[in-house]
């Protein structure tokens, strides 16, 4: 069995990886992972060993608890942190990765996650709504794991951490002004949950497939999740989600 007591104060206190004071923050719903006891319980007592922060440095981290494939000199890309590089480089308007072919990109790609991406003084903010790794969105094996009685169920789970992380997020915008901030899932249960933190006006970038508010100072979106199948494109949903969606996102942001 996991050590409950750890787990709890993981839940409570981790939200992911880089500095609060990035430009960039990328908020989406949970982490990928979590496919064994082992596996997690490496993740909290390297957690704990490390001082039980709210940010980790995403490379030392992983290499810690024995994750290295993404973090070697020619990684393998990681679908999600894939994108949100890709978007940061066209945000930032890096000419040498916009105007670079298909395997100049990629290689900038993997150098960036393998070397920069969620340094504790990078430029990123990587953040998750619910804090504990999942191998994908319905299966839950913490019942097996643990004896917190909301881990009982994965509704449960999500009821419990949903209110309280929503709060914690919204008084961290708050405190340190990003400048950036980006919802990762257009699904319709998450759009209350991001639309409640943004509270604020939001507009329909149709044309591009996602959505925008500016608040003090802060630019907000809710994008489709990088690893979506399909966006909506004025009105409809267009199948075929790919490099050119976060491209024209990054863009937008360039210009916000």
């Amino acid at each position: 069995m996991l050590n409950d007591d750890v787990l709890l104060k993981y839940i409570h206190n981790f939200y992911g990886y880089g500095s609060f004071n990035a430009d960039y923050w990328f908020i989406s719903l949970e982490e990928g992972g979590g496919h064994s006891e082992k596996e997690i319980q490496n993740r909290l007592n390297v957690w704990e060993k490390r001082g039980s922060k709210q940010l980790e440095d995403c490379r030392s981290y992983h290499l810690e608890f024995g994750i290295g494939e993404w973090f070697t000199n020619n990684p393998k890309l990681q679908s999600t942190w894939k994108m949100y590089i890709r978007i940061f480089f066209n945000s930032e308007q890096n000419s040498k990765f916009i105007n670079g072919d298909n395997n100049l990109q990629k290689r900038m790609i993997k150098n960036y996650q393998s070397n920069e991406f969620g340094k504790l003084d990078g430029n990123m903010c990587i953040m998750e709504l619910r804090p504990l790794p999942s191998k994908n969105l319905n299966s839950w094996l913490y019942s097996d794991f643990s004896k917190l009685p909301f881990l009982n169920t994965k509704k449960e789970y999500e009821e419990y951490v949903d209110n309280f992380r929503s709060k914690e997020l919204i008084n961290k915008i708050d405190k340190y002004k990003p400048k950036f901030v980006i919802f990762l899932s257009r699904s319709k249960i998450m759009l209350p949950i991001w639309s409640k933190i943004i509270s604020g006006d939001l507009k329909d970038i149709k044309e591009l497939g996602f959505l925008y508010s500016k608040k003090n100072d802060t630019n907000f979106i809710i994008s489709e999740h990088a690893v979506a199948k399909s966006y909506l494109k004025n009105g409809e949903r267009i199948f075929g989600l790919g490099n050119n969606y976060f491209n024209e996102l990054g863009n937008f942001l360039s210009k916000s």
